[in-house]
């Protein structure tokens, strides 16, 4: 499909749900293949989410063995859902449910990679935690938000419309060795077979110490993907990703944020 022929769809999508006399004003982009516009004139605050099937590998299938997740890539090794709409709007309705704020769905089209959703605003836990005060406030409330996440117990397949899997050992050494060919390879720090022997195995041990995975990880939980609601409350986006994992994943993924630095006395009481 062209540009062209997108951006008709697009507009099709929009008429068919009474969207077509709003205003589509693009977003930044993130590193995702999605992309998101505020739809001004809306009857309630709203976006256009556009997730194009073709411009990412597909998900991994929970029936894949792990050499095949290897041989269709990083996303099926690391169960990422890939451009799968309704990954998002099922897990949207599943927090929800428990409590969480997330973005209400307004319409989708699955088949083509289009939904309005609920807009929660511009502000971000990370521009509104620059006043120390509040940064304690808000760390405070984005660990306490994670609590129903973090009581309920959940088998493969919970989700319904989305087949929910686990943070397996592959899945977590597909993502540690982002480490490898990314940075090492950025840097130009060759390794030997011996090095990474040595980097397997000290991952290894580390996964034997794990307890079963059985709580939801919204596995991107970081201050650019919290939102503070005009009550103040939190909201959360970018969680289509989210698999059963540990408890502590999500808090770690908070608190030691590689995108801002959380004053470490307020990390280390947290």
């Amino acid at each position: 499909m062209t540009d062209q022929d997108r951006e008709a769809a697009k507009a099709a999508f929009l008429k068919t749900h009474g969207f077509e006399r709003t205003v589509v004003r693009p977003l930044a982009a993130d590193a995702s293949s999605r992309s998101y516009a505020r739809l001004e004139g809306a009857p309630h605050p709203a976006l256009l989410m556009d997730a194009p099937l073709q411009k990412e590998a597909p998900p991994c299938p929970p029936t894949a063995d792990e050499a095949t997740r290897r041989g269709w890539g990083y996303n099926a090794m690391a169960r990422l859902a890939g451009p799968r709409l309704e990954a998002f709007t099922a897990l949207a309705q599943w927090l929800s449910a428990q409590g969480v704020s997330a973005p209400k769905v307004y319409a989708e089209d699955i088949d083509q990679g289009f939904a309005v959703i609920e807009d929660f605003g511009q502000r971000h836990l990370a521009d509104v935690a620059q006043d120390k005060a509040q940064e304690a406030v808000l760390y405070r409330q984005a660990l306490l938000l994670l609590r129903p996440l973090q009581q309920k117990a959940l088998s493969a397949h919970d989700l319904g419309p989305w087949p929910l899997q686990t943070y397996d050992r592959l899945a977590l050494q597909a993502e540690a060795d982002l480490f490898l060919d990314w940075y090492l390879a950025d840097v130009g720090v060759p390794l030997t077979d011996n090095a990474k022997t040595d980097w397997y195995a000290a991952w290894s041990g580390m996964f034997d110490k794990l307890s079963p995975p059985q709580t939801l990880v919204l596995r991107d939980y970081h201050a650019q993907n919290i939102l503070v609601k005009e009550d103040g409350q939190l909201a959360v986006i970018d969680f289509q990703d989210a698999l059963i994992g540990q408890a502590a994943y999500d808090a770690v993924s908070l608190l030691e944020d590689a995108r801002r630095d959380v004053d470490p006395a307020l990390a280390d009481e947290l």
